[in-house]
């Protein structure tokens, strides 16, 4: 408790006279450090975000063995811990620390310095949740949610260059980690950069962008020769990803079947597939041939589900809709010559953020109504000289939360986070344009989900911490707006 009172020197002299036979105790000090601040302090929140905060800055330790290794705490912004092993490796006991204990514990730690918006220093423990999810345990769909979670912080700190880099990286990634090849690759790396010293050399580290466009810190938003190019392919990286992600499944687990039971299975399978191409035939007439293709496909995906789940492709959608608006939010002045190209970009932004609203509904059993394109009636052309009709822009579908079938899924953590991110993004830019009667508007519906007694009723913990902080969250915006409109009318 003494160390805790003074974390700072501590962490510091543990990080800069660190000795390998002290490496295996980092993570029970760690684990000790989220447990006092989730169970001893939880009435006191000044303990702890001090247990937070030295259980973040001792995080950086397990990578001091690594040639490049991050000297501060803003250089695991970027960094991709190929270099991770040797002397100062993890050295993780399963039998005394298990997956997911690590991660109950990292995930805890996270969770106060995101409350106390300490994003960059977070970064070392997203970055070594990162490293346990590849290496450790193998999982791409966790490392997925990991790095989602260091493009937060790489964002709300405005370092758009390294969460581009971050963000590009994606893809090559979980293929290394989905086909096993992940450490293989960390061994390559170690033992080829380490032939060569001159590698580590500042001057001739940089960025990798897989291909990507770069994006440039140094440079405005709107900058016609790298930036918006690079906008351009991270507002499209979404719905690329879920082409990409398609294409990695799980397999669901099987149950024992007798010879009986297999046989019957067979034959029920067989029959199923007979109906089917005949209803097509008949349906489609000579289409039918191309449809036991299909059937046999629609079979074969029966016993597998996709390994990123619904929630995780609305979060990338909305992360990289916050990369949009952040970017559009950095000049507020509207006198500047590229306000106009600012506005153009947040409007981007909001499109991309009400696409996730519309992903993030449809995991709902009563979703709004989708109109394919094909449907829509074409638009008449206007006769020569006649003005262009005004079409009125299609109001956004309205979905009840609140009823039973969709009351068990707004109840869901996952679902809630979602639903606040996506609220208080939009919020924060209409406070930017000063557009305070939609903040209202919308912190109004808001207050009347929060204070639903169906809501409210049945709320497991977790749920429970994100209705507070959704509750202290629209509080602070509309502390922010109030204080504007207060100036405003006192001019």
């Amino acid at each position: 408790m003494d160390a805790c009172t003074e974390w700072k020197t501590v962490a510091a002299d543990a990080v800069a006279y660190l000795e390998p036979r002290l490496v295996p105790g980092i993570l029970p000090a760690i684990t000790a450090l989220s447990n006092l601040s989730h169970f001893a302090a939880s009435q006191d929140w000044d303990a702890k975000a001090g247990y937070a905060r030295m259980a973040a800055e001792l995080c950086r330790i397990p990578f001091q063995g690594s040639f490049g290794h991050p000297v501060t705490v803003v250089g695991f912004a970027a960094y991709e811990y190929v270099e991770v092993g040797g002397t100062f490796s993890l050295g993780l006991r399963k039998e005394a620390l298990s997956a997911r204990d690590l991660s109950s514990v990292l995930q805890e730690v996270l969770q106060v310095l995101i409350a106390e918006k300490q994003y960059i220093a977070a970064l070392p423990v997203a970055v070594l949740l990162e490293h346990f999810y590849a290496v450790y345990v193998n999982d791409a769909s966790k490392w997925f949610s990991a790095r989602l979670l260091r493009l937060r912080f790489l964002i709300n700190s405005h370092l758009f260059a390294e969460a581009a880099a971050m963000l590009a990286s994606i893809r090559i990634t979980v293929q290394e980690i989905n086909n096993q090849i992940f450490a293989d690759v960390l061994r390559s790396e170690y033992s080829k950069r380490t032939a060569n010293l001159k590698d580590f050399e500042t001057s001739e580290n940089s960025l990798n962008f897989h291909g990507f466009v770069a994006y440039l810190n140094n440079l405005a938003p709107d900058d016609e020769t790298r930036n918006t190019a690079a906008l351009q392919w991270i507002a499209a990286f979404p719905k690329e990803f879920e082409t990409f992600a398609k294409g990695f499944k799980i397999a669901l687990p099987q149950p024992v079947l007798n010879p009986e039971e297999q046989a019957a299975e067979l034959e029920r399978k067989a029959k199923a597939a007979e109906e089917a191409v005949a209803a097509a035939k008949k349906a489609k007439g000579a289409k039918g041939k191309a449809e036991p293709e299909s059937v046999v496909e629609a079979e074969d995906d029966a016993g597998f589900e996709p390994l990123f789940s619904h929630y995780q492709l609305t979060e990338l959608h909305i992360t990289c809709a916050h990369f949009l608006l952040e970017a559009a939010m950095l000049e507020g002045r509207s006198t500047v010559p590229h306000a106009t190209k600012l506005q153009r970009l947040g409007g981007q932004g909001l499109e991309a953020l009400g696409q996730a609203k519309t992903l993030l509904y449809h995991t709902l059993p009563t979703p709004p109504p989708v109109v394919p394109a094909a449907d829509a009636a074409p638009a008449a052309k206007p006769a020569k000289g006649a003005p262009v009709p005004v079409v009125a822009a299609e109001p956004p579908p309205v979905v009840n939360l609140l009823t039973p079938e969709n009351l068990k899924f707004v109840k869901n953590a996952d679902f809630l986070k979602l639903y606040g991110r996506i609220l208080l993004l939009r919020n924060a830019y209409n406070i930017h344009i000063r557009s305070y009667k939609e903040v209202r508007t919308a912190c109004s519906g808001v207050l009347d989900l929060l204070k639903s007694s169906a809501l409210a009723q049945g709320l497991d913990g977790d749920t429970r911490g994100v209705f507070t902080q959704l509750w202290f969250a629209r509080r602070d915006q509309l502390i922010t707006v109030a204080g504007r409109m207060i100036l405003l009318f006192s001019l």
